[in-house]
């Protein structure tokens, strides 16, 4: 249970999209405590598999609110916060399983024993228990970028886009410049000083930007790798973990980043980096590969996909 407050203390706002196979398994861990110290809400963007109607002759303590047409992750947060009564607010994708609130209990730990920390999450992990990369990391600028594709992260250690060091997985927590929105709790206040989600972006990257601009405003943000959740990775887009893994969305949201925060030059040395250490990562998995059935030459199917997305991107920002 929370501590004991006078008022309410939590907000967990759930944005849905065709979720009605896996949103039971999201729901169940937080009913028993739903009451006047924490509250679930739910917004449904539509959904065309019954997902609304299931909701709600199911669960009549979540609140529930649905809309015409799909607003898309951040703005269907942006909605939802709107109605939040809590000090506190969780951003909770529907395919994030928590397994009891004594694990939002230690991000409210972090969040309040420090007035500057402004956005706490936890570690992500896979069904097998194994850290799903992308959950965590720096902020997306071109020298970061550049670690990360030609690997001077794994080489030297250096900041990367993506949080991958076991060195930095096994501490309790570490201060980033991003985390997932799968999981983030952060206070009411910091949504009324910073704003909510950026508007202008439907899907992908919205975490990352919105995390920045709290770190822009003097505020930390920290990962708490002691606290797993479990993410089935995809799973809010309806798809299988190979076509979320073979998305290029990720790379289309790490551009725009890219392009926010460099000049035409540094955008051409990005799809340069970009692209050669794809087409290395691709070379590589192939020589893994070689007489072996497994998923390494699925794998490396992608990356030549992803290089090929990288050599069609341009500078200019897309209308």
């Amino acid at each position: 249970m929370l501590p004991d407050y006078e008022e309410m203390k939590l907000s967990i706002v759930i944005v849905t999209y065709n979720c009605k196979p896996f949103i039971d398994r999201c729901l169940e861990p937080l009913l028993p405590h739903i009451g006047e110290q924490l509250e679930v809400l739910v917004w449904d963007n539509a959904s065309s598999d019954g997902t609304y109607n299931y909701l709600k002759c199911r669960y009549d303590t979540v609140r529930l609110f649905g809309e015409r047409g799909n607003l898309g992750f951040a703005r269907g947060n942006n909605a939802a916060f709107k109605e939040c009564r809590g000090d506190y607010v969780l951003l909770l994708n529907p395919d994030a399983f928590l397994h009891d609130l004594g694990q939002i209990e230690c991000l409210l730990h972090v969040l309040e024993a420090d007035t500057g920390v402004g956005a706490v999450g936890p570690m992500l992990i896979n069904a097998d228990g194994s850290h799903q990369v992308g959950d965590a990391g720096w902020r997306h600028d071109l020298p970061r970028a550049v670690a990360h594709f030609l690997f001077l992260h794994k080489l030297f250690g250096f900041e990367s886009i993506y949080l991958t060091s076991a060195r930095f997985l096994e501490r309790e927590s570490i201060d980033l410049d991003w985390v997932s929105g799968g999981c983030t709790l952060v206070s009411r206040k910091v949504i009324e000083q910073i704003g909510g989600l950026n508007d202008d972006i439907f899907m992908y990257g919205e975490d990352v930007e919105w995390c920045v601009r709290i770190r822009n405003a003097g505020l930390r943000v920290v990962y708490v790798p002691s606290v797993r959740v479990h993410h089935l990775q995809g799973a809010t887009q309806k798809i299988d973990i190979d076509a979320a893994y073979s998305s290029t969305k990720w790379l289309d949201a790490l551009a725009a980043e890219i392009r926010r925060s460099t000049s035409a030059v540094g955008f051409f040395v990005f799809k340069a980096v970009a692209t050669t250490g794809l087409l290395l990562r691709w070379t590589l998995l192939l020589l893994a590969a070689l007489g072996r059935a497994d998923k390494r030459s699925v794998r490396a199917a992608h990356m030549l996909k992803y290089a090929r997305f990288v050599i069609g991107l341009s500078y200019a920002v897309k209308k």
